[in-house]
């Protein structure tokens, strides 16, 4: 991200799992400046990020986040100098994120999101019953034998099936 994002812009930051921006990056929530209600999830997802408090305080003013407070508060994961800087810092995290197995990241993604609208109990019967179903899978013995033997696992791509599509449906 660089500059100056708001509304349909700051719809689309808020749905990202990881943002990325630069030091001129300033966001704000514009909606209520204009006389009408941020509509396309900013306000739902916003209090998820950075708190409910502080999602009031932008959403009720349409105050600017500039780079360094929305690091502060969660809202950016990095904030780099540059735009180059910013787009190396994220090969670099997707270049990370990729060497480790599909099946356990998307797990991992899908479990949380799992957690943030179910209870701790739901959440751990969740995972429990989510890993019993990949157990199976190639990828813990890739972990395991590139641990021992030093070198990165040899993951196959796998994707996880949506769950909320129904089987037999392609995804939307």
């Amino acid at each position: 991200l660089a500059q100056t994002l708001s509304g349909s812009g700051v719809d689309l930051v808020t749905a990202a799992d990881i943002r990325l921006c630069t030091k001129d990056t300033v966001f704000s929530v514009k909606e209520t400046n204009v006389g009408i209600v941020a509509d396309l999830g900013t306000l739902h997802r916003l209090g998820h990020i950075v708190g409910r408090g502080i999602a009031r305080e932008l959403a009720f003013t349409g105050r600017p986040l500039k780079a360094d407070r929305a690091l502060s508060t969660g809202f950016v994961n990095e904030v780099y100098d540059t735009k180059d800087e910013m787009m190396e810092g994220a090969m670099r995290l997707a270049q990370e994120i990729s060497a480790n197995s599909a099946l356990a990241v998307q797990g991992t993604k899908h479990v949380m999101n799992f957690a943030e609208e179910n209870s701790l109990e739901a959440g751990l019967e969740h995972v429990a019953l989510w890993n019993s179903s990949f157990l199976k899978s190639d990828d813990l013995v890739q972990a395991m034998v590139g641990f021992l033997q030093k070198r990165p696992p040899n993951y196959s791509d796998h994707v996880v099936p949506d769950a909320r599509v129904p089987s037999g449906q392609p995804p939307s």
